[in-house]
């Protein structure tokens, strides 16, 4: 079909892409998280209630929200549980 049209034919090295894919979250949220601890958190836990994720770490999941689709935040959140945990203390 694709000689048909005169389209070209690409290989595709879906390995190299799904890599490019991870490290770019990652660089993302370094960046991310370097901006978020130059501000004040925008809210703090109160004492009473469910134990409540940081501030800062909320913030970064909503930056990571804009630059990926609904579907691909939920399934990098579910394979990262401990995203909030761990970006809500200074890295």
């Amino acid at each position: 079909m694709a000689g048909k049209r005169g389209w070209r034919r690409y290989e595709r090295e879906w390995r190299a892409y799904e890599r490019f894919r991870k490290d770019d979250v990652e660089l993302f949220l370094k960046r991310a998280n370097g901006v978020v601890w130059g501000i004040d958190p925008p809210w703090e836990a109160k004492p009473g209630g469910r134990p409540a994720y940081s501030a800062r770490g909320m913030v970064l999941c909503c930056l990571l929200k804009v630059n990926m689709s609904y579907r691909s935040t939920s399934s990098y959140l579910k394979a990262h549980p401990n995203l909030l945990k761990t970006k809500g203390s200074q890295a």
